[in-house]
């Protein structure tokens, strides 16, 4: 009941995010996110009280909103150039803390900061400048959404899938629950549901989405996101906790909710980069 009603609550207060994506309102909502994610991987891996390393990693989580001030709002460089700049700027931050410090921090733990604390916020940034795509006209109003959709449909019907027809354990070190007929069934209704979703758009606003495209983005997608599903369960089990955080009773925290968007976004920047929106949407 608990799981039920936070979800209840949680796509009333996303509808109005969504509502107001063109606006600030999508930066700062990220920009929150990107920080509490921050503060669970810290408390994860027990750097939370290291303020050499704490101290860097919250100020490289607010960049969903500085990347929506200086490439949107007030268009001074690009998206890719700013993400490498703050990216190579808490990079060296940390490395020369893990120098002064000495043997004071532990290397894997440095290491492990680093990289995740990188994973995690480049992911968000990517959610915030996909949805201003092309200045936000209708590349980015449309495709944004499919980072959200590919993790929550994918999520959904791999566990009913997988309650229904799972016989066969896919990570059963990792994840016990999760079945190969479950991973299956969440590829196969994702690509549906794709599929689905462009022919909204070219049926209902006059959209020319391309639905074998979408359809085969759907599977991509549905696959990457368990694939970042396991890896946050990977590090979960390694520090021996059960959830990262609390912000959502029955759920868990930012982490545990959104392990799967994170993957998603990454595949979604790397795909844009490469093709453009063009190919989902002429």
């Amino acid at each position: 009941m608990k799981r039920i009603a936070t979800g209840a609550v949680g796509i009333l207060v996303m509808i109005p995010i969504c509502f107001f994506s063109h606006t600030v309102v999508w930066s700062l909502a990220l920009t929150f996110f990107s920080v509490v994610a921050v503060h669970e991987m810290l408390s994860c891996i027990g750097a939370k009280g290291e303020t050499p390393f704490a101290v860097p990693a919250y100020l490289f989580a607010t960049m969903p909103l500085v990347a929506w001030l200086l490439t949107v709002r007030f268009p001074v460089t690009s998206s890719y150039k700013l993400m490498f700049i703050y990216l190579a700027v808490f990079l060296l931050w940390e490395m020369m803390a893990g120098v002064i410090g000495g043997n004071r921090y532990p290397t894997e733990k440095l290491y492990s900061l680093v990289a995740l604390v990188a994973y995690v916020v480049v992911a968000l940034t990517a959610i915030c400048l996909i949805r201003f795509i092309n200045d936000g006209a209708s590349e980015g109003a449309y495709i944004y959404l499919l980072i959200f959709l590919g993790a929550w449909i994918s999520d959904t019907f791999a566990y009913f899938t997988g309650r229904l027809l799972g016989k066969h354990k896919l990570c059963p070190a990792i994840s016990p629950k999760k079945t190969v007929e479950g991973s299956v069934g969440g590829v196969v209704f994702n690509m549906l549901a794709f599929a689905g979703y462009a022919l909204i758009l070219r049926h209902f606003f006059d959209v020319n989405a391309n639905v074998l495209f979408f359809a085969i983005l759907g599977a991509l997608f549905s696959a990457i996101g368990q694939f970042g599903d396991l890896f946050a369960s990977c590090i979960k089990r390694h520090y021996g906790v059960k959830d990262y955080g609390k912000l959502f009773p029955g759920h868990g925290g930012v982490l545990d909710r959104f392990d799967s968007t994170l993957a998603i976004a990454l595949v979604m920047l790397v795909v844009y980069s490469a093709f453009g929106a063009g190919f989902l949407i002429r």
